[in-house]
Formats: structure tokens, C-alpha cells, sequence
């Protein structure tokens, strides 16, 4: 009760203030202006009294008026704005104290009282909640050996290991007995031809094969024929088989007759084919295949020695495998007036070709 007789005297002294201080302003404003309208017109009144007497300089003029505005401004701190300035810092500082006033003023702290007897026990509590697992503790010492227990029954087969690598090569056993001869295997299939090999000692360069005069015969039985001698007459063939190594290539023929004929007669060398000779003609139905040819000279009257390099090159390597070979004669002459003397074969089994003029 006592707080609120101390408000009820500082409530209207508030209001008093306030309502001072509301018309300020507006007291301010109005004396302003009318400071303002006396003083402007008396001053300039005043000034130009003063220019009229003592023609004062425009620098005096402007110190004057600096001076009025600066009573205007009201610098020197005792016009009405700093003291309407320090009312509302009074005022503010008396609503402070009203609000202070309303909630009560605190009285100071008693003195603490004794400590009251304890209470009975109360009904104890939930369990909490279980707390984090604890670090794991150090590993205690070894207990002592316990008995063996009974042995568990036998497990089921493990699966396979694996193939464990090979042991060392033992050492080799005794010699058995000798088992029975299997069956012959079927032939295998011929193999590839390998490359031609290097010639062979003594083969090497050009080599030379001659046909002698008793190795000659004749096709027919003709009285004046005698072979390697004078006597060969009319339409008749006389023939030497030649014998050539495998793979060998002719390279020429040099033939030596005695010709005391009037007509030329032609010595060749040919290739038979077994599979197409005709005994009935002697092979001329196409069997044959001429090799070389060479032919004497007309009445030439002694010792002729003939030589050929023209040589057919589709028949040129010797084939043992598929062929014959040989040399024959036959012309139609008048009379037995030719002898053959030599037929000499020049080949190589390397791929040696004649010197170029022979």
C-alpha cells in the first residue's frame, strides 16, 4: 500500500513534465520564427545605417552575418534544443524508476535456514539402460591342463586334395622280358619331297655318257646289216638304249661316224614313253619325244665328227621313273656306205651349264 501512495505523487509529476515538454516543440518553433522576423529586418536596417556612415568592406559585412547565424545555431550550448535535450534525458531517466516502482522492490537476502530432517527412503527406480560394451581386458594367465575328454565321433570323408606336385625320377628298374611283336601298323601317308640335296662326290660339274658301236641293234632281220660295220642298207633302224642317272640335264651331243653315204642320214636321241609304245611301229605313234638330232653330210667320204647343244627343253631332266631312253639311226640310203663309231652324252647333276662356244 505503501508503494503505491509513493507512485500516485510521482505519476502526475510525470504527467506535468509531459505536457511541458510536449508544447517544446512547438514554443520553440514559433519563438523561433519571430526572433528570426525582428532580428533580420533590424539588422539589415542596422547595416546599412552603419555602410551609409563608415562604408564598411564586404569582408566585415560577411563577419557579421556568420555571427547571427551562429546565435541561430545556438552553438555556445543555452538555447532551447540543448535544453529540450536534457529534459528527455530526465524524463527517460524517471520512467526507469515508475517501471522499477510497478514489479516491486526487492528487499535483501535473509539469512540461510537450518538443514530440515531426511525423508524416508523412496521406492527405487527403473534400471537404466545397459551401458557400452567396457574395452576388453588383458588376457589372464593360462588355467592348468584339464583331463582329455572322450573322443568325438569320426567325421565325415573330406573332399579331395588337390594333385600334389611330382616327386623326383626314381631310379630305373630291371629290364623286363621281351614282350610279343605287336601287329604291323597301317602305311602313313607318304611324306613331303625334302629339298634336293647337295651333288655327291665325284658328280659334280659336267659329266659324259657314251654309247659304243656293239651297243647298237637292229629292229629287223636284214642279211647285209651288220651293226657297227659297213653294210647298213635300205629303209632300216638300228637302236642303242642310253642309261642316264636320275635328274640328270643333257646339255649336248657329239656323234663320230665314218660316212662314205650320198645322202645325209639323221642320228637322234629321244625320250619313250613305256605306257604309249607300240611294238607293232616301234614306238612312232607318238611315244617317242625328241630330245636332240643331228645329221651327216652328204658324200663327205671319211671320218665326220657331228655336235648338237639344241636341245628340247620340255624333255631336257632325265625321269627314270616314268621314261626309256636311246639313240637310233634310220634314213633311206642306197647303200651300206656309214659307220657310227661314238655317241657321247654331255649332262650335269648340278645345274653346271656349258662354257659359252661349246
Amino acid at each position: 500500500m505503501r508503494r503505491y501512495q509513493l507512485a500516485v505523487p510521482l505519476i502526475t509529476g510525470l504527467f506535468f513534465i509531459f505536457s511541458l515538454v510536449g508544447n517544446l516543440p512547438l514554443l520553440e518553433s514559433s519563438w523561433l520564427s519571430i526572433a528570426h522576423a525582428a532580428d533580420k529586418p533590424a539588422a539589415k536596417i542596422k547595416l546599412k545605417k552603419k555602410l551609409k556612415k563608415k562604408k564598411i568592406s564586404k569582408k566585415k559585412i560577411k563577419r557579421d552575418r556568420d555571427k547571427d547565424k551562429d546565435k541561430d545555431d545556438d552553438r555556445d550550448g543555452r538555447g532551447l534544443k540543448n535544453q529540450i535535450k536534457k529534459l528527455k534525458a530526465q524524463l527517460n531517466a524517471l520512467q526507469v524508476q515508475v517501471d522499477g516502482l510497478e514489479g516491486g522492490i526487492q528487499g535483501p537476502q535473509g539469512e540461510t535456514g537450518p538443514e530440515g530432517p531426511a525423508g524416508p527412503q523412496g521406492p527405487a527406480g527403473n534400471d537404466g539402460a545397459v551401458g557400452a560394451q567396457g574395452p576388453v581386458g588383458p588376457e589372464g594367465p593360462a588355467g592348468p591342463q584339464g583331463p582329455a575328454g572322450n573322443d568325438g565321433a569320426v567325421g565325415a570323408q573330406g573332399p579331395v586334395g588337390p594333385v600334389g606336385p611330382a616327386g623326383p625320377q626314381g631310379p630305373a628298374g630291371p629290364q623286363g622280358p621281351a614282350g610279343n611283336d605287336g601287329v604291323v601298323g597301317a602305311q602313313g601317308p607318304v611324306g613331303p619331297v625334302g629339298p634336293e640335296g647337295p651333288a655327291g662326290p665325284g658328280t659334280s660339274g659336267i659329266q659324259y655318257y657314251t654309247v659304243s658301236p656293239w651297243d647298237f641293234t637292229q629292229l629287223d632281220e636284214i642279211d647285209t646289216l651288220e651293226v657297227g660295220l659297213f653294210g647298213f642298207t635300205y629303209n632300216e633302224k638300228i637302236v642303242a638304249p642310253v642309261h642316264l642317272p636320275h635328274g640328270a640335264k643333257i646339255l649336248s651331243m657329239k656323234i663320230v661316224v665314218v660316212n662314205y653315204a650320198f645322202d645325209p642320214i639323221t642320228i637322234s636321241f629321244a625320250r619313250v614313253d613305256p605306257q604309249a609304245f607300240d611294238p607293232a611301229d616301234y614306238g612312232e605313234s607318238g611315244s617317242e619325244t625328241l630330245i636332240a638330232a643331228t645329221a651327216t653330210t652328204a658324200q663327205l667320204n671319211g671320218i665326220e665328227t657331228l655336235t648338237t647343244t639344241f636341245i628340247n627343253p620340255t624333255a631336257q631332266t632325265i625321269d627314270n621313273n616314268f621314261y626309256t631312253y636311246r639313240v637310233d639311226m634310220r634314213d633311206e640310203i642306197n647303200s651300206s656306205d656309214i659307220q657310227i663309231r661314238q655317241v657321247t652324252i654331255a649332262y650335269s647333276l648340278d645345274g653346271t651349264e656349258l662354257p659359252v662356244g661349246e
